[in-house]
């Protein structure tokens, strides 16, 4: 498959000048027409996943549609809202214990 039109987030795609192959994670638009794919290769290099690449989305090829499942987007609004601030189970005790235990350090 060639089309780099229809490329989306998740498709397996094959760099055509490196032969870099992997997940498209990124997509971006730049302000003068540029479209640039960010893919993730598959795999580790000493226990540590491979850097992604960023390259221009014309030069690239879909190998596989949907080869990984995009997560369900939460909205703002879906989120329990999470106070602010000091925690429930901070309190004054451990503010003095942490204060005591500086001063016989110094």
């Amino acid at each position: 498959m060639r089309n780099a039109d229809t490329i989306e987030l998740g498709d397996r795609i094959k760099d055509r000048i490196t032969k870099v192959e992997g997940i498209a994670v990124g997509i971006t638009y730049w302000l003068y027409g540029c479209v640039r794919i960010v893919i993730q290769p598959e795999g580790l290099k000493d226990g540590k996943p491979l850097d992604t690449v960023c390259v221009d989305a014309p030069q690239c090829d879909i190998v596989k549609k949907a080869a990984v499942k995009r997560p369900e987007v939460l909205k703002v609004e879906d989120v329990k809202q999470r106070p602010h601030g000091i925690r429930p189970d901070t309190t004054a005790t451990s503010r003095k214990t942490v204060t005591r235990s500086r001063s016989r350090a110094l």
